[in-house]
């Protein structure tokens, strides 16, 4: 009688099957994963740029008063220079910071980010 080593072919075959299906099933689920993150990351980042013109707006009265006031907003570049928030965390993948403008919402009462209109200025410290 013949000692038999290693696996028949219908069994490689079997084996790499179930795997495939395996794969079938978890790759979809493993990118939705992933792009849920990469959405939950940015609203972060989106939040913290927000407390960052809170804390820029209350240590200049000024600028408090014209974004609750006027249509003028505070840029993240801003805020990035005056070290309130990293940027490191608002960059493209150039290195080129990102411009995001937050805006304070009259209604609502709470800052807000969204695109600008060209009529629109950053809000400025008075001299």
């Amino acid at each position: 009688m013949k000692k038999r080593n290693g696996f028949t072919l219908i069994e490689l075959i079997a084996v790499i099957a179930v795997l495939a299906i395996i794969m079938i099933i978890a790759i979809p689920s493993l990118t939705s994963v992933l792009s849920n993150r990469e959405e939950e990351e940015n609203e972060r980042q989106i939040e913290l740029l927000i407390s960052g013109a809170e804390i820029y707006a209350s240590m200049h009265s000024d600028i408090y008063s014209q974004i609750v006031t006027t249509n003028c907003y505070i840029s993240s570049k801003t805020l990035f220079e005056e070290n309130i928030v990293s940027y490191d965390d608002y960059h493209d993948k150039n290195g080129n910071p990102i411009d995001i403008r937050i805006y304070y919402d009259k209604e609502n009462h709470k800052y807000i980010t969204q695109e600008g209109s060209s009529t629109d200025s950053e809000c400025q410290i008075s001299a």
